[in-house]
């Protein structure tokens, strides 16, 4: 089997590192909307979770595109990596309209006199953790996508951004 080279050893270290992130950042959201009262924070942890989806498709194309060219490519691979990008496209504009219709949901709600509660103050704090740290994620993944010309580390660094921003 060939050994996977620099680019797809920094491909697969900035999406291991994405993931542990996501994890641990699922964990602390978690705790933070129990404690905190929060079904939003709570809601964040489990579509933290779903992160993890974009960053094994990134995984799973990066290793298919590193391959050599072999009888049916012959010019290898890499055009599987834009389709793990389209993918993560997707999922972006899947999340954005997940984020809008909740936008929406809660707008109306507002209009019809509900209250919506206020979230204590754990559940900011890892907010403001998770936009910081999602943030830096983002730095760093889109300066290895950059680095790598891999289109589909650069998608799913914008991921990162999305997170951060919603």
């Amino acid at each position: 089997m060939n050994q996977p080279t620099e680019r797809t050893r920094k491909i697969y270290r900035a999406t291991w590192i994405g993931m542990v992130v996501n994890i641990a950042l699922s964990l602390l959201k978690l705790a933070a909307g129990i404690l905190g009262r929060s079904g939003a924070m709570i809601a964040d942890a489990v579509h933290s979770i779903s992160d993890l989806a974009t960053d094994v498709i990134v995984l799973i194309f990066a290793r298919i595109s590193s391959k050599p060219e072999d009888a049916g490519h012959n010019y290898g691979h890499g055009k599987y990596e834009t389709l793990a990008s389209i993918l993560i496209s997707l999922t972006l504009i899947a999340v954005g309209g997940g984020i809008l219709a909740d936008s929406i949901r809660n707008i109306r709600l507002v209009l019809t006199g509900e209250i919506i509660g206020r979230p204590g103050a754990i559940a900011l704090i890892a907010a403001a953790i998770s936009i910081v740290a999602k943030e830096v994620l983002y730095r760093y993944t889109v300066r290895v996508g950059r680095q790598t010309d891999s289109p589909s580390v650069v998608a799913n660094a914008w991921h990162h951004r999305s997170d951060a921003l919603s």
